[in-house]
């Protein structure tokens, strides 16, 4: 309590002490009592009053007498109200002095105590901030096993749902496939049904092929021009992936499931002739289909060199009738040929020649070829070099004059003088882009010059030494299905080899037609002798024909096109010189042709 509080109590207290002393001082008194016999003996010591007991009256001591009992009291209890009032007032001055001690005291024990109080608070907050960062560890730590654990069971979970998902997926898919073989089988029916109903007789001749849109078009228009007048056969163009198309043909002809006929060289067509079991001949012989007559009137119409390669093969028999000739033609940066003076090579040392000038000028190969094995065959057969013995089996390729040339060849790509590998399939993209200065490359690859800031040429390729050219002859080649199918096959190739089809379809490729009866027409002759870039490089071609050359086509004719092709580029690259290199692919070839 507060000073002014302790001051209020004692006033009280003093008030009411003084009621009761003034209230004692003025009552009237009461009778005094009879006294009792006094004892014999005398008392010894008096009152205070120096009366005898004995003298006292009990009762009516008249006023005049002696003084009342009254005041005497009155007094007394004044003189004590005084004394206690001064008592009271010292008490009161000592209490509030003790009071103001004591408030004192007490203030510096409240203070003492919330000094005390804060610092046990202080400490009871950090001893729980304390508690607080242990729970907190405690609760992370618990937390990291939880979200481990949860974690765990995620990926439990995740593990029984993709097995699950694969399981789905699998199930899926054989439903998938069973859906399909139903579609199949209920498409199958239908083109049953359809055939039925357009006639069951008609038979299919499918056509499998790699050109572009505007020679399949060409082709197309040729088909359908037949089936409108052979309305019992049905053919049918169907383009294919050029990635992997022969091995495709290979594969659909061998389980049945591949087409009636390719257009491909006869190398090709060797690829599924056994000249020991025509049981395991799987291509037509076309012979079959030939009265004598037509057979001469048939080789009368092409170049003898043509007519040499429809019965080249092992076996004697025809497997090819021709539909379109091309080959090599120089391509070359007429404006780097201008501004170095340079003209358009006739012969290799004339080519190594313009080839370092150019590179010397720009920086660039001189010359690169799209088809190493053809410059390979042109550079030995030119030189002198053996090639086969068809007889005995065996490869001769690798003899002194083939060393010789590949190795000429070799060291020039060696020098930066020639390339070896263009950019993309073809070296026009490279040419077009004047990373090299020319190139040897077909005829058909005109439509893809697209030179970016030069003027451009073309020319004959180089003949040098022996004549031979490697013409290039495509032709239709046909595999066995049904006697029927066989028939209708030879036929549509023969309506697609005539004058009129021939000329459209060779001038779509950008070729030449190997057959007399074409050239003779005035449509074609137009378009040899146009004034276009095409028609030079046509001439170009037409400037070697008489040299084109045939090389045997044997059970492995495209081993021996692979192998020379190795080779070249293994002495090209420095793996290997052009000895060990051709060696190595004389051996390849001769323990595969043994083998067969």
């Amino acid at each position: 309590m507060s000073k002014k509080t302790w001051s209020t109590i004692l006033v009280v207290v003093l008030v009411v002490a003084a009621a009761i002393g003034i209230y004692f001082a003025t009552r009237t008194p009461e009778p005094a009592p009879t006294p009792s016999p006094a004892p014999t003996e005398a008392v010894t010591e008096a009152p205070a009053t120096e009366v005898p007991a004995t003298d006292v009256p009990a009762t009516d001591v008249p006023a005049t007498d002696a003084p009342t009992a009254a005041p005497t009291e009155a007094a007394s209890a004044a003189e004590a109200v005084a004394a206690v009032v001064a008592t009271a007032e010292v008490k009161a001055g000592e209490a509030e002095e003790a009071v103001a001690t004591a408030a004192a005291e007490a203030e510096k024990k409240v203070e003492e105590t919330v000094a005390k109080v804060e610092e046990k608070a202080a400490e009871v907050v950090a001893a729980a901030e304390t508690k607080v960062e242990e729970a907190a560890a405690d609760v992370k730590e618990e937390a990291a096993e939880v979200a481990a654990a949860a974690e765990a069971k995620v990926e439990e979970a995740a593990a029984e749902v993709k097995e699950e998902a694969a399981e789905v997926a699998a199930a899926a898919e054989t439903k998938v496939g069973e859906a399909a073989a139903a579609v199949g089988a209920a498409v199958a029916a239908t083109e049953e049904k359809v055939a039925q109903a357009v006639g069951a007789d008609k038979v299919q001749v499918v056509v499998w092929h790699t050109f572009t849109e505007d020679q399949e078009k060409s082709l197309s228009e040729i088909a359908a021009a037949y089936g409108a007048e052979n309305p019992g056969v049905e053919v049918l163009v169907q383009s294919q992936p050029r990635q992997g198309f022969l091995d495709k043909v290979f594969n659909a002809v061998r389980t049945k499931t591949g087409p009636n006929m390719i257009i491909n060289f006869s190398s090709e067509a060797a690829k599924y002739i056994d000249p020991a079991n025509d049981e395991n001949t799987y291509v037509i012989d076309f012979q079959q289909y030939m009265s004598a007559e037509e057979l001469e009137a048939f080789k009368a119409s092409l170049p003898a060199a043509v007519y040499e390669e429809t019965v080249i093969f092992e076996d004697g028999k025809m497997h090819i009738i021709p539909v379109y000739t091309s080959g090599p033609i120089l391509f070359y940066n007429a404006t780097w040929f201008e501004e170095l003076g340079l003209e358009a090579p006739k012969t290799w040392e004339e080519l190594e020649a313009v080839a370092r000038a150019i590179k010397d000028k720009h920086g660039v190969p001189g010359f690169a070829v799209d088809s190493l094995t053809d410059l390979a065959n042109m550079l030995m057969m030119q030189g002198g070099a053996a090639f086969v013995d068809v007889e005995n089996k065996k490869a001769l390729f690798d003899d002194a004059k083939a060393v010789e040339r590949v190795q000429w060849f070799a060291d020039l790509v060696k020098e930066g003088v020639f390339t070896l590998t263009p950019t993309g399939d073809y070296f026009s993209n490279d040419f077009n882009s004047q990373l090299i200065g020319s190139y040897f490359g077909s005829v058909a690859g005109l439509p893809y010059i697209q030179p970016n800031g030069f003027e451009f040429g073309v020319a004959p390729s180089v003949m040098d030494g022996e004549k031979w050219y490697p013409a290039w002859n495509r032709g239709a080649i046909a595999f066995k299905v049904s006697e029927e199918a066989d028939k209708a096959t030879y036929d549509f190739i023969r309506y697609f080899t005539n004058a009129e089809n021939s000329s459209k379809f060779t001038q779509s490729v950008v070729s030449l037609s190997p057959y007399a009866a074409t050239i003779e027409l005035p449509e074609y002759q137009a378009y040899l002798n146009a004034e276009d870039i095409n028609a030079e490089g046509l001439r170009a071609v037409q400037a070697h024909l008489q040299d084109a050359g045939v090389l045997p086509i044997v059970s492995v004719s495209a081993t021996i096109r692979t192998e020379i092709e190795r080779a070249i580029t293994r002495a090209s690259t420095g793996e290997a010189t052009a000895a060990d290199a051709l060696k190595e692919a004389v051996e390849t070839v001769n323990s595969e042709w043994a083998a067969n």
